[in-house]
């Protein structure tokens, strides 16, 4: 057992040289436990993470480029919260020469970053503007077998081989 701690600052400055947006900072401070568990092949891994929304997310000013699609900021993005469960499962059958490898990992957000799509009916203008959301799960897996095979006859042949 390994217990332990994450501790993650975040801080975020926006300055702008016009005063039609106003300048900004974000300070955050994230103290969260982490766990790994190994018992013979197994093992268990808990890990939380926090990580800041990209930088054009939180600037204030929309992107119109396409006018068609205009893609808005939002200062008042929050950090999304990651709390990440991994099992993993690694047996070596050195007898029969397998490899045995299964994994299970989970992760659920929150306050993650999501896109919050407008579409006005009238002129077809689609808006677009990062939001937090809680409750983004993710799930995946996998299973692995390897089998090694041998074979005597050829292996002794090839070696002969390099001996001539």
């Amino acid at each position: 057992m390994q217990p332990g701690f994450v501790f993650n600052t975040i801080d975020l400055t926006n300055k702008f040289n016009s005063s039609k947006y106003p300048d900004f900072e974000q300070n955050f401070k994230f103290v969260a436990p982490s766990l790994i568990i190994r018992y013979k092949d197994l093992s268990i891994n808990y890990s939380p993470s926090f990580r800041e929304p990209d930088v054009n997310y939180v600037q204030p000013v929309a992107n119109n480029t396409n006018p068609l699609f205009i893609q808005n900021g939002n200062p008042n993005l929050k950090p999304s919260k990651t709390h990440q469960v991994y099992l993993n499962l690694y047996k070596y059958d050195t007898k029969n020469n397998l490899n045995y490898n299964a994994n299970l990992n989970g992760n659920v957000d929150y306050d993650g970053v999501i896109m919050a799509r407008t579409i006005d009916n009238a002129t077809g203008v689609q808006t677009s503007t990062p939001v937090n959301a809680n409750g983004i799960y993710r799930f995946n897996g996998g299973f692995n077998i390897t089998k090694e095979f041998k074979n005597a006859k050829r292996q002794n042949q090839c070696w002969n081989r390099f001996l001539v």
